[in-house]
């Protein structure tokens, strides 16, 4: 297969590339929309399975994992969809800025978002994270637990909070620390001639 290189082609690449990302954009967050839901479906399901099969306490610590790995694989889809926001940002919205009708969509809403209603929105699920985490520590303290158990329930948990709290502080600094990193980056293609979405 050849592929293009002139600067013919370049406009349909850069079109491609564009079109390409933005479906990213939109089946990413169509999947974290419905992997939250189904994952907090299965956490409870394990929770009543653990409650009324497994003699020990420390069988809460299934929900638990099942629990952060779901939050892991939501928090993979929002860093990428955001990483994704801000390369469109910056090579395509910012670098065509001169033309009549550049697309404007993750300048404005990045712009807009502090000021817009309902910004109070967490793409997380932070507080139902939180939540979760109580009430999977509370029914592991049911039963008749030892202290040692209690110790152990207790600490893993945690790990798991300050995990998820830390998580949460650094997706909130993301799209700053991305679109300076990218503008950076597009400043020093554009300097070596490597820059395949020019402003005219």
């Amino acid at each position: 297969m050849t592929m293009t290189t002139n600067s013919e082609g370049q406009p349909a690449l850069a079109a491609a590339e564009f079109a390409a990302l933005r479906s990213t954009i939109a089946s990413r967050g169509t999947v974290r929309m419905l992997l939250a839901p189904a994952l907090f479906v299965l956490w409870g399901a394990l929770g009543l399975a653990v409650l009324g099969l497994s003699p020990t306490p420390l069988a809460t610590l299934v929900p638990l994992v099942a629990l952060v790995a779901g939050f892991e694989a939501l928090l993979a889809l929002h860093t990428g969809v955001e990483r994704i926001g801000r390369f469109l940002q910056v090579f395509v919205e910012e670098a065509r800025l001169q033309t009549d009708l550049p697309p404007l969509w993750e300048t404005v809403s990045m712009a807009s978002a502090p000021r817009m209603p309902g910004g109070i929105v967490d793409p997380l699920f932070t507080p139902v994270f939180v939540a979760a985490f109580i009430v999977n520590l509370a029914l592991g303290m049911l039963a008749g637990v030892t202290t040692t158990e209690a110790v152990a329930l207790g600490t893993v948990h945690l790990l798991a909070l300050g995990r998820l709290l830390l998580a949460r502080r650094a997706a909130a600094g993301q799209r700053a620390r991305d679109l300076e990193h990218f503008r950076r980056l597009r400043h020093t293609t554009t300097a070596a001639g490597l820059d395949r979405h020019p402003s005219h």
